[in-house]
């Protein structure tokens, strides 16, 4: 989702910004690029200026469902219990959510505003590396992606890499709850549940911390390095309400 403000187009990769050089600058909604930095804003081409949305998943998959557990009053098993026994095995409800996503795309950035366009934000992205050979994503919470496949752009000039041209990585939960509920009364009822949050422990990364491949001039130390989860490990929650 962009504003533009201004009208002509220049072919402008890789040449350096002279005064008065007539250009578009796009502002994306930075809640619709993912929310993630300061405004960017990029010369309108072709191979830089456009990408997918900071929010985009490509692959989405969440499945629900639940299931009322055989067992007791009015039930095909156990089903001739009465009195505290009906009670204690009849009324058990299982539930579970799979939540599978691919990564969200992001943009590696110089670090700082080399092509002198006064953004603040230092939305720069730097140049491929003509030299660099092998996998731009190691995959690795100590070195998500690796920033030999950029090169450094000239001052003054942007960068020859597009917009959110990198995944980070994906995530994959599951959630279980066991739901039981009694009647005590008439008016009265007892309801029980546990639940287990991310069951399978599973670790799901967030983002590199720092997208800037650079530090002034050399490689930043911190350059694809994730620093946090996008969720908890285990939980499990136990509760008891009554029903009056």
């Amino acid at each position: 989702m962009f504003r533009s403000r201004a009208a002509s187009v220049p072919d402008c990769n890789s040449k350096p910004i002279t005064p008065g050089q007539s250009q578009r600058i796009l502002w994306p909604d930075t809640a619709a690029d993912g929310g993630a930095g300061a405004p960017q804003s990029f010369w309108l081409q072709r191979q830089t200026g456009f990408g997918v949305s900071g929010i985009n998943l490509k692959d989405q998959l969440v499945l629900s469902g639940e299931y009322e557990l055989p067992f007791g009053k009015n039930r095909p098993f156990l089903n001739s219990f009465n009195g505290a026994r009906s009670k204690v095995i009849s009324g058990w409800q299982l539930n579970s959510i799979l939540t599978a996503l691919s990564g969200f795309a992001f943009s590696p950035l110089t670090g700082s505003n080399r092509s002198g366009d006064g953004n603040t934000g230092d939305p720069d992205r730097p140049n491929w590396n003509p030299a660099f050979s092998g996998p731009v994503i190691e995959g690795t919470p100590n070195q998500w992606f690796n920033p030999n496949a950029f090169s450094l752009e000239p001052a003054g000039t942007f960068g020859n890499v597009g917009k959110n041209v990198l995944i980070g990585p994906g995530f994959r939960d599951l959630d279980v709850s066991l739901l039981k509920t009694t009647s005590i009364s008439e008016r009265i009822g007892l309801e029980f549940r546990a639940a287990a949050f991310n069951v399978l422990n599973n670790t799901n990364f967030s983002l590199p911390g720092s997208l800037n491949v650079f530090s002034g001039s050399a490689i930043s130390p911190s350059a694809g390095v994730i620093l946090s989860t996008a969720n908890t490990s285990r939980q499990v929650q136990f509760g008891l309400k009554a029903i009056f």
